[in-house]
């Protein structure tokens, strides 16, 4: 069988191409296969960036207008740039690619090999009982498995499990509902519910995408008459709609893992990483690349 076409996807705007060039500096550095990332844009910020940039080795440039198929312009930031990850299979011609956001970098090198489904499988998702976020308290086991070699058991994983009778009338009764009615916790559990998940996993930034799960994924919520807009305005998490997807419908093909993608999501936790002595040659031992949550602290690396 020829081998899978993979890849990296990022989402970015111009608000962000501060933490971008980082992210693109990095990606330069620790990607020694020449693996290709498709940078999608609005078409407003196509120009400033190749002003700003330039023209990256191995980095295609997209217009979120031509491939997502979507109206974004009346969506929340946060809202349009999930529809377009959950739409960019038709923007990467790849099988499988890795989602990167702007406010992440590399930190050790990602090879085609990592990106690719082990025999016997043809999926990878990044999903497991390890959530690999710091946070200033309640991250024993994370820092367990960075510091300490512990390694997560069989059931650290979604296990096979029958597929689930779908009822679409909760989600459409969520729909209806305000964040104050249903908070956006509440709507993440939700997604859990829906595909009869009997335990919770994590499905974080930094997301690996099978394009056939992807297709198949914004088919089965067609058959309930909601399209990708309605459903990230159900409950704003794709990673979890894709992962519990993945879960319920291809748990026995896909291989699972714990996410390459160490996660920093404020000034306490970043503190608390130094604190830990949790740096980057550390966390390299488990880690491929950080991610920085930019909306919440200034700085663009640990």
């Amino acid at each position: 069988m020829a081998d899978p076409h993979v890849g990296f996807f990022c989402k970015s705007y111009a608000f962000d191409f501060k933490h971008l060039r980082g992210m693109l500096e990095s990606f330069a550095a620790h990607n020694p296969d020449n693996l290709p990332l498709t940078l999608s844009l609005p078409s407003r910020d196509i120009k400033p960036f190749l002003v700003l940039l330039g023209a990256p080795k191995n980095v295609t440039i997209v217009a979120d207008e031509d491939y997502c198929g979507f109206d974004l312009s009346a969506l929340p930031g946060w809202y349009a740039q999930q529809v377009c990850k959950l739409a960019s299979w038709r923007a990467t011609g790849l099988d499988h690619h890795a989602v990167l956001d702007s406010d992440s970098y590399f930190i050790a090198d990602v090879t085609r090999a990592d990106l690719t489904p082990p025999p016997g499988k043809t999926a990878i998702v990044w999903g497991s009982g390890v959530r690999t976020v710091l946070e200033p308290s309640g991250s024993e086991r994370l820092l367990a498995y960075v510091r300490d070699g512990w390694t997560p058991g069989p059931q650290d994983f979604p296990p096979v499990r029958p597929q689930p009778r779908l009822d679409f009338s909760q989600l459409h009764a969520i729909r209806s509902l305000s964040q104050e009615q249903m908070s956006l916790e509440a709507r993440s559990g939700a997604i859990y519910k829906f595909f009869g998940a009997k335990q919770w996993f994590f499905y974080q930034p930094g997301q690996i995408f099978a394009r056939k799960i992807l297709v198949e994924f914004e088919r089965c919520m067609a058959s309930g008459d909601l399209d990708l807009v309605e459903t990230i305005k159900i409950a704003p998490w794709e990673y979890n709609w894709y992962g519990e997807y993945a879960a319920a419908y291809h748990s026995a093909e896909t291989d699972f893992r714990v996410s390459p993608v160490f996660h920093v999501a404020n000034k306490e936790a970043a503190r608390s990483a130094a604190d830990q002595g949790l740096t980057e040659a550390v966390l390299a031992r488990r880690f491929k690349w950080v991610q920085m949550a930019s909306r919440h602290l200034d700085l663009l690396k640990l």
